[in-house]
């Protein structure tokens, strides 16, 4: 699948730039979600872990790409596009503030006694859509251009992995006691690797361009195609070491094959171009 997404991109570009009478174009911008792509409180059930769960929880993000257009010569201000464009958006603040509520649960009780450390990444998504559309400017003198176009295409689609250590140390008795040979320290680790997909894009837009080399935009982009996300990987493990006459324990629990829900990725996009 890899492959033929690769290939179709090469084929896509490079047919373009051999009919002549191109506009490359490079743009920039930001990106809010939409609909259930953006929820704000799930109360922890989100799609990428839960197969009961529609809602991405994912807040705003960046986006960035490139676009060629061709005129087509019989038809006066209409254009063909293609497109590849990177989008980059991770997990909002109030679920990431969730996910730390849920951790907590797995602290000890804090006290001046506990040496506590922790580290956590979210998973972060990023769609790699390539598109093929129409395009028709309106011109409303030299300088100032109308411009609106529809495309569709694949998207690639990778999720990063979400990752949470935490670790503490107790030396109460050396607290109490003076024994300088006793510490006692447990870990946690948790894990969740996602496998990457491909799915079915689609986008609308419209804006103004300026001097026919800059131009502003507002897009629409719907990239989920109601696809499942699948967990490959679920680690539970927890490392339990006492120096206190010799103690060690290990423990280690793997998941394989863990169905996320399905999620739908619209977008709200605002970007600006440099056209050459």
């Amino acid at each position: 699948m890899k492959k033929i997404f690769t290939l179709t991109v090469l084929l896509m570009f490079c047919s373009l730039i051999s009919i002549g009478q191109t506009d490359f174009s490079i743009h920039f911008g930001g990106l809010k979600p939409t609909g259930y792509y953006g929820y704000e409180n799930n109360e922890n059930s989100l799609a990428l872990y839960s197969k009961h769960s529609e809602y991405a929880g994912t807040g705003i993000g960046l986006n960035a790409g490139a676009k060629l257009r061709f005129s087509i010569p019989k038809v006066k201000g209409l254009g063909v596009i293609g497109s590849l464009d990177v989008f980059y958006n991770g997990l909002n603040k109030e679920n990431k503030e969730l996910f730390e509520e849920a951790y907590k649960d797995t602290y000890p009780i804090e006290d001046k006694f506990y040496d506590i450390r922790t580290k956590s990444n979210y998973p972060n998504i990023i769609n790699l859509p390539i598109m093929l559309g129409v395009n028709y400017q309106y011109g409303i003198n030299e300088n100032i251009s109308l411009w609106a176009e529809c495309a569709f295409g694949l998207n690639y689609r990778m999720i990063t992995s979400h990752k949470y250590k935490m670790s503490y140390k107790w030396d109460y008795e050396s607290h109490y006691y003076g024994n300088a040979d006793f510490t006692h320290s447990i870990s946690y680790k948790l894990s969740y690797n996602f496998k990457n997909n491909v799915t079915f894009g689609r986008q609308i837009g419209f804006g103004v361009m300026f001097a026919q080399r800059f131009s502003i935009g507002l897009h629409y982009y719907n990239l989920g195609g109601k696809s499942k996300s699948v967990i490959s990987e679920y680690e539970w493990s927890k490392t339990d070491h006492s120096t206190y006459n010799g103690g060690h324990t290990n423990t280690k629990d793997v998941e394989d094959d863990i169905t996320g829900g399905k999620f739908n990725a619209s977008m709200l996009v605002l970007r600006f171009g440099i056209h050459f």
